[in-house]
């Protein structure tokens, strides 16, 4: 019986560990780009088949940019106005880089989609969104969601761009229960058997 009781202990105490662990690295958050534009295989919105790259609002040197006061979560660590490396796709890709970007301190923020819709597609505007994990150093990669619009503004395509990452609902609170709960039983098994002892 003392054995038993203590592969119970071993095993909620090992729970309990597990859910810390799981806690503590998941990214949640979101962030928003802007501040360019983007350039298209072929001169209409309405037949593009992809985005073949970016320019900050300085030119083609430049970079887009992250939108201050649009970070939330651990996205809040990325000062606004951070230059963003955007990459080329094409409407068919399944999976590929979407952006990527360095904060002062050297930490590396970025995104890869996994999926591409279109949710509206015309001469004045493209609306996309995907799916995908996002990737901060010293984080666990966490699945979120993409969007990048695109407005026709005479020569220009202009766009803006949101990543969004609602973390891991519960994380390790259910296991962490779980592995309490265990320990609870146990207590309670010892004091009603020192309770039915005879005197």
């Amino acid at each position: 019986m003392k054995y038993r009781s203590w592969k119970v202990l071993a095993l909620a105490v090992g729970m309990m560990t597990a859910a810390v662990t799981v806690n503590a690295a998941y990214i949640s958050g979101s962030i928003q780009f802007g501040n360019g534009s983007i350039t298209i295989p072929g001169s209409s919105l309405d037949s593009a088949g992809g985005i073949s790259g970016y320019q900050g609002v300085l030119g083609p040197s430049d970079r887009p940019s992250v939108l201050g006061g649009s970070q939330t979560g651990n996205y809040l660590a990325v000062p606004g106005g951070t230059k963003v490396d955007w990459s080329p796709f094409s409407f068919g890709d399944t999976s590929f880089l979407l952006w990527q970007l360095t904060t002062p301190n050297g930490d590396v923020f970025s995104f890869k989609a996994t999926t591409l819709s279109i949710v509206q597609q015309n001469e004045n505007f493209l609306d996309i969104k995907g799916e995908g994990v996002a990737s901060i150093t010293g984080f666990t990669d966490t699945p979120g969601t993409w969007t990048i619009t695109v407005n026709n503004l005479g020569s220009q395509f202009t766009f803006g761009a949101s990543t969004t990452v609602p973390g891991v609902p519960d994380g390790g609170n259910t296991v962490w229960l779980l592995g309490t709960c265990l320990l609870g039983i146990m207590f309670v098994q010892k004091i009603m058997k020192r309770s039915q002892k005879p005197a």
